[in-house]
């Protein structure tokens, strides 16, 4: 490709980057409703994605005019793209984590999981991702080869590339599917038992259609992290694969408009992710429609990525279902249940959970 047409393509990618990532920043710093934890590691990413608009397409359009000629500039250039597609897998790895425990084991995250622990997860992911990224400074790389200019595949190290391949893109990318795939197997199975129940008070069957409620939730907010998840590995493994078969194959030859594709293809994603966000997530949407046209934030939209959280007395097990939960304050807990077990907790719920749980007893006749 020439090099006027890929610094075209470039600096469009990195202004659509720069622009959509730094609106999503604003939305999560403005409005507290959107500071829930899986919207740390989403604004994590972001941040992520707004440094390759910023630094890492401009090192990308430099080595594209074989520059730096210096061995340690041009190593540098090369491992800043490296790390920050380092620290966009591993939070997408993290928050892959934080969906399955949220999901599968919802006690146990309710007593453990907390903001400060999720910024230290995410501040784990940086650190690991900039050391991982910037290994060929620290001396795994191929310094003779820096006489032919600054190429990614002359001065990497051939073993570099097969390890770099494997430990950021194959293998969080089997973990991550795995991570979902049971996500959405145990999930499904739930939700049909919550539909089969019967024979239940009305008052009962209105608890237990608020929890379906925001159990289908969940199975929204995974289904949305997948397709971030998807589009990132669609994204990177193209190019991630020819470097990995150039390490076994020095001699092997790809067109260079081949080449200059994969690699605007892998900086598309930092473009694309906001877009999927607006897309997907309606709380970001509205908060970005509400920047974007200056009009107040719109209020009483439902929290698409929100977990009901039971606290304090929460139970010291995850419970199998069927099983019902009463607040400790509820004078209508039954002492026993042939069927089901009784599970008492003091109830500290968003205000999502109790409009929706208020408004179910009122199309019931009960109160709530």
């Amino acid at each position: 490709m020439d090099i006027n047409a890929y610094t075209v393509c470039e600096v469009a990618v990195a202004l659509v980057a720069v622009v959509g990532n730094t609106l999503v920043i604003i939305a999560f710093k403005r409005e507290r409703r959107l500071r829930r934890l899986t919207n740390y590691y989403i604004v994590s990413l972001a941040v992520a994605d707004l440094l390759v608009g910023l630094l890492g397409i401009p090192c990308a359009i430099l080595t594209k005019m074989e520059l730096p000629k210096q061995l340690y500039p041009c190593l540098f250039t090369l491992s800043l793209l490296i790390v920050l597609c380092t620290i966009s897998i591993f939070s997408l790895v993290a928050v892959s984590i934080d969906r399955y425990w949220a999901i599968l084991y919802p006690m146990g995250y309710a007593r453990n999981v907390s903001t400060k622990k999720a910024i230290c997860i995410i501040g784990v992911c940086w650190v690991l991702g900039s050391f991982l990224g910037f290994l060929p400074l620290l001396g795994w790389n191929r310094s003779q080869e820096i006489r032919s200019g600054c190429k990614f595949t002359k001065v990497m190290d051939y073993n570099f590339l097969v390890f770099l391949y494997l430990a950021t893109i194959v293998f969080p990318a089997l973990l991550m599917g795995a991570f979902y795939a049971h996500i959405y197997s145990v999930v499904l199975k739930q939700l049909r038992a919550i539909l089969t129940v019967n024979g239940m008070a009305s008052g009962d069957r209105s608890m237990l259609r608020v929890l379906g409620a925001a159990r289908k939730r969940d199975v929204k907010a995974t289904k949305i992290l997948s397709i971030i998840v998807l589009f990132f590995v669609s994204c990177w493994f193209p190019l991630y694969t020819i470097n990995f078969i150039q390490a076994f194959c020095p001699q092997c030859e790809f067109p260079e408009l081949l080449m200059d594709s994969c690699i605007i293809l892998s900086h598309l994603n930092s473009a694309g992710n906001p877009v999927l966000y607006a897309y997907h997530l309606k709380d970001f949407r509205n908060v970005l429609h509400a920047i974007l046209t200056g009009e107040q934030t719109p209020l009483g939209s439902k929290p698409e990525l929100s977990t009901v959280r039971l606290k304090s007395a929460a139970p010291n097990f995850t419970p199998k279902l069927p099983h019902k939960i009463y607040c400790t304050d509820d004078e209508r807990v039954p002492e026993n249940d042939k069927d089901y077990e009784i599970l008492r907790a003091r109830c500290s719920v968003d205000s999502n959970f109790t409009a929706e749980l208020g408004a179910a007893s009122e199309r019931h006749g009960d109160p709530t």
